[in-house]
Order: structure tokens, then sequence, then C-alpha cells
């Protein structure tokens, strides 16, 4: 009996489990070279180990926050058929894994390849957690720094890919409502919003139309009509203030792709000075700002790489 046990802890593993182990370690060593040579021999990009690890988590969860080697990685197994948002048993994603790391480019290529930034763990420390709220936490764990989180939290917003489609059913259209009658100010003739609380018969487009329609004549009318001869005049009121303009966003996607992640840079740099930041921690940020920007924008990481290293260029002056 001990003979046969011995014998059985000795039978080698199997090839596929120790293809998936290795493609495996490879995501989390960012080793493109080797990743792509076992998916040519045939390895499964989607297949997971015994505790549940896949590929693209380990992918996100190796190198630190300034691996593109990762993010390549990544990029290449999803275009070999790897869903974005692929599962371990407690329902955490890859996204989840780089934001709580800081992997500001794996967060990036993530996000653009289709990965749901709102999706939640449904089970484990994270359960019910979104990635902006693990990225946050992460912060708090000391796991990354405030200033790298606020890189991970711009790419947790960039624009979302196109993500495989998946089965479900097309509800009918609406049926299409008939316009409604716009009201006209009764004193002006503009687009009126509001009604006379007391007649319910005329509308108006604003307070000192309606005031001025009441002195030149409506007064009598609208109190005849509750059996009132002396109508009182109205108590002047004060028109209400302009809303207040709405806080200029970095919006630079009316911009060439180059330009764009060049205004990036220079916005996030601007930010750092202001906080007293030093020129070094400047130019860092310029450059991540940047990369960002230009992988957004659709250019190559390459492209991306010689963006990030002329925004810092530009905040040291070299």
């Amino acid at each position: 009996m001990a003979e046969q046990i011995s014998k059985s802890q000795a039978q080698p593993m199997r090839r596929d489990e120790a293809t998936t182990k290795s493609l495996i370690s490879a995501c989390y060593a960012g080793d493109l070279e080797r990743v792509v040579a076992l998916l040519g021999d045939g390895a499964d990009p989607s297949a997971t180990d015994v505790v549940g690890w896949f590929p693209l988590y380990q992918a996100a969860c190796g190198g630190d926050s300034h691996s593109e080697d990762h993010a390549k990685v990544i990029a290449t197994l999803i275009d070999h058929g790897v869903h974005p948002d692929q599962r371990t048993p407690n329902g955490e994603t890859a996204l989840m894994a780089a934001a709580y790391r800081g992997h500001a480019p794996c967060v990036a290529i993530l996000v653009m390849k289709g990965a749901d930034a709102h999706t939640t763990a449904s089970s484990g420390p994270w359960e019910g957690r979104d990635c902006f709220w693990i990225a946050k936490t992460s912060v708090e764990q000391k796991v990354m720094k405030q200033e790298e989180l606020e890189v991970v939290l711009a790419a947790l917003k960039l624009e979302r890919g196109t993500a495989p489609p998946q089965p479900a059913s097309v509800p009918p259209p609406a049926p299409a409502e008939p316009p409604k009658t716009q009201e006209a100010c009764a004193y002006c003739g503009d687009a009126a919003n509001r009604r006379c609380s007391r007649c319910k018969k005329v509308w108006y487009c604003s307070v000192l139309c309606q005031q001025e329609h009441y002195k030149k004549g409506h007064r009598s009318k609208c109190w005849a009509a509750k059996g009132v001869k002396a109508a009182p005049l109205l108590k002047p009121q004060k028109p209400a203030p302009p809303p207040a303009p709405a806080a200029e966003e970095d919006d630079f996607s009316a911009l060439p792709p180059t330009e764009a992640a060049a205004r990036a840079g220079a916005r996030a740099a601007q930010k750092v000075f202001d906080k007293g930041g030093s020129v070094q921690n400047a130019a860092t940020e310029a450059g991540r700002a940047a990369s960002l920007a230009a992988m957004a924008r659709g250019l190559s990481i390459t492209d991306a790489a010689a963006a990030s290293r002329d925004a810092c260029a530009a905040v040291t002056g070299d």
C-alpha cells in the first residue's frame, strides 16, 4: 500500500497542467516572448490552475506601477480570446488586482480592452466593492502612494473599449411618444416653463415677465377668476442668481493624439506644482499622464513611451 502511494505521488504532472503553470509564471514575470511562444504551442490563455488563478490575473499582479511589459502581456492574452473580466473563485478580476497594486499601464490597457471598472467581487475581502473603492483602499493600506492613486483613477475613467459580445435578448424599441407642445410666454412670447399658480391659464418664461404681465392687466383677470374684484400687486421678487459655471475638466479629446498627450502631461505637472511638489515628482506625473493619454488616443506603447519622455523633458528642461 505504501509503495502504491509513493508511486502515485511520483507521477509527473500532466502536460496541460505543466503548460498552464508555465504560462501563468511567464505572465507574472511579464515575459512577453515566452508567453507568445507558449500560446503558439497551444497553451490555453484562459486556463486556471488548481487554486483558480489564471494568466490574465497573474499578469496584472506582477511587475510594478511603471511596468509596460505586463501591459503588453495583458493585451496579447485578450487578443487571443481571453475575456477582460475573467474572474477568480472570489469573483475578482484582473482590473481589481491591477488597481489595488497601482499598476496604471495595466489598468489603462484593461479598460481600453473592455474591462468594467464598476464590476464588484462576489466574496472575499473585496466583496461588493468595485475598482475605485479597491484603489482608494490601497492607499489607506500603504500599498501605493496618493499621487499614484490619481493616475490609476484617471486610467479607470478612460473610454471603455468593446468587450467580447455576450448573449442577451434585445428588448423591443419603445414606441415613440408624440412631441409635447411648447407653451409660449404670455408677455414676451418666448418658450415658457412656468404657469400662473392662481388661474392656471397663462404661462411665463421668467418671474420678471410674470410680474410685468401681472401689473399690465393680468391681475384683474387672474383674481376675477377667483371672484375677487380688487387684486393686490405682486410683491417684487429678485431674479434667481445664475448657476455657477461648471468646473473645467481636462478634456483634450479634440486635439491630435501627440498634442493631447503633451497637454495632459503639462496639466499633471501643474497640479503637482500647485501642491508644492518637486520638479522630479512633477516630471514623473507628467510622464505617466502623457503615456496614458497617448494610449487612450490609440497610439502604440512605443509612441506612448516617447510621449512620456517628451513630457518629462518639458518639465525638467532637459
